[in-house]
């Protein structure tokens, strides 16, 4: 059985990549990639028998840790690419539920990734584990440890296949994805000694003092001291996880997926009359409703905070990191058509007139800045506050909700001029489209420097703490720049509504 599945896996591989070459330059990538990471990894961890010894314990228990944890979180952020992963794909094999445990587990070590955990551990074997025969225990750790990572990240992924199948699922797949560039400055302050400046040797030996006592610490230290002691409970828990994988793979297989079935409609406390309102609840819904909008706004968001933080504790003005917040954050509508995919055809049929066009555009407009703007209210007070600057905020926020209405101005054009079709899948980060990555570049690449030629004026003398009249002048001159953009954008898109139809509705 382990073998069917093997081939079953790389058959599947195969046949992705036929026809795609989009797919074979990435698999290409992710293979030298992988590669890459078994010689450096396997090089980097037999070096570590030249180390002293607590920097071998220190790098035995936290790689340890890190690669279950690791694997772990990958496999929950990639389930709705990897569809190996859903084992709702499997409910109509007559297999048995030790077949196909077994054939997943067999599945799962294939790859040219695994094959890289594999190579750092048996590097780790080299590095770390004392002459036989505690050489042998260290073999044994490696391979405990590899278990660990498949059998949790399976049993993870097996017991929350329906959840994140639905949508509030992949809403807090979302979540965690926004979570990762922001956990090794994290950790970085919450091991270091001093508020995060630097790292001192005490807050590592406490850290490891905490991860030895946990399941791949303590094989960590069984490769390092050589002692079998060190693997009675990590064996138990690997037991333990093999048994409630395949309890949850039972209870997969065999109960009735509600993830998709209809909710009970809810009505919408806020029904304003009129196209303009009827178009911003609509958005602000799709907004709330599709995790590839959420994660859109949300991950420009917490790059903006990471960089802002570093340029205010830089010195640079907070009204700059704001501005460049607002400036990323508006690059998510230069293609507001394309979201509505063949739904368009229904605006196509009831737009009769240019001034309909421009309301609609207004309406996205507007549903847009309700949701962005308390966003960068936020940021100028966390990056004032954090500068030591509180006299900033005021023109910090009145900074970016220029930039934002000069980029939204900018985007709507690009809207009409350049639109292009959004795939429909399930992935909340699935949001390119096959083919059409040059042209979206292009524009975003555009957009900004626009954006900045036309912001320039508005964010210098706040930068500089130029007068104070300039930020409240700027907001007046961005709101004319996003009037004129839709003014612009509307009679251009009622001209061509065919050419949009058919370039936001194409197959992808």
């Amino acid at each position: 059985m382990a073998g069917l599945f093997v081939r079953l896996k790389l058959r599947l591989i195969a046949g992705s990549l036929r026809g795609s070459s989009g797919r074979q330059v990435g698999f290409i990538l992710s293979t030298i990639a992988a590669l890459g990471t078994a010689v450096g990894g396997f090089a980097f961890a037999a070096s570590l028998r030249l180390a002293p010894h607590h920097v071998a314990v220190d790098a035995a228990v936290i790689g340890f840790t890190g690669l279950v944890a690791g694997w772990t979180l990958l496999s929950v952020l990639v389930f709705g690419v990897d569809e190996t992963l859903d084992p709702s794909r499997l409910a109509p094999l007559p297999l048995t539920r030790r077949d196909l445990a077994v054939g997943l587990f067999a599945a799962s070590v294939t790859g040219v990734w695994p094959l890289a955990a594999v190579a750092v551990s048996i590097g780790a074997v080299v590095g770390v584990a004392p002459h036989p025969p505690g050489a042998l225990v260290g073999l044994i750790a490696a391979v405990l440890v590899l278990a660990l990572a498949v059998l949790l990240a399976r049993a993870v992924t097996t017991s929350l296949a329906g959840a994140l199948r639905s949508r509030r699922g992949r809403d807090v797949v979302v979540a965690i994805a926004l979570l990762v560039p922001v956990l090794p400055q994290v950790a970085r302050v919450a091991i270091s000694g001093d508020g995060g400046s630097t790292i001192s040797r005490s807050s590592v030996d406490r850290v490891v003092e905490v991860l030895e006592w946990t399941p791949p610490g303590m094989l960590g230290r069984a490769l390092h001291t050589g002692n079998p002691l060190w693997l009675a409970i990590p064996a138990v828990v690997v037991g333990l996880l093999a048994w409630w994988w395949v309890a949850a793979l039972g209870r997969e297989l065999t109960t009735v997926d509600a993830s998709t079935q209809g909710a009970a409609v809810k009505r919408s406390r806020w029904n304003p009359s009129g196209q303009l309102g009827g178009v911003v609840v609509k958005e602000l819904a799709y907004t709330r409703r599709d995790p590839r909008r959420t994660m859109a706004i949300l991950s420009s968001l917490v790059v903006t905070l990471i960089l802002g933080f570093s340029w205010v504790r830089g010195g640079i003005s907070p009204s700059v990191g704001v501005a460049f917040g607002a400036a990323i954050m508006g690059l998510h509508c230069l293609n507001m058509f394309g979201n509505d995919g063949r739904a368009f055809w229904m605006n196509v049929l009831a737009w009769d007139d240019p001034r309909e066009v421009r309301t609609d555009l207004a309406g996205r407009q507007l549903a847009f800045a309700l949701v962005v703007g308390p966003a960068l209210a936020a940021l100028a007070v966390v990056a004032a506050l954090v500068g030591g600057k509180p006299d900033e905020i005021a023109p910090a926020v009145l900074v970016g909700l220029t930039v934002l209405a000069i980029t939204l101005g900018l985007a709507t054009l690009n809207t009409v001029l350049a639109p292009v079709a959004v795939p429909e899948r399930s992935n909340p980060f699935s949001t390119g489209v096959s083919g059409q990555g040059c042209l979206a570049g292009v524009a975003s690449m555009a957009l900004m420097l626009a954006t900045f030629l036309l912001a320039l004026p508005v964010v210098l003398p706040a930068a500089l703490e130029g007068p104070v009249w300039v930020p409240v002048a700027g907001l007046v001159y961005g709101a004319s720049i996003a009037w004129l953009g839709r003014l612009v954008a509307g009679n251009i898109a009622y001209r061509r509504l065919p050419e949009i139809h058919a370039a936001v509705s194409a197959e992808v």
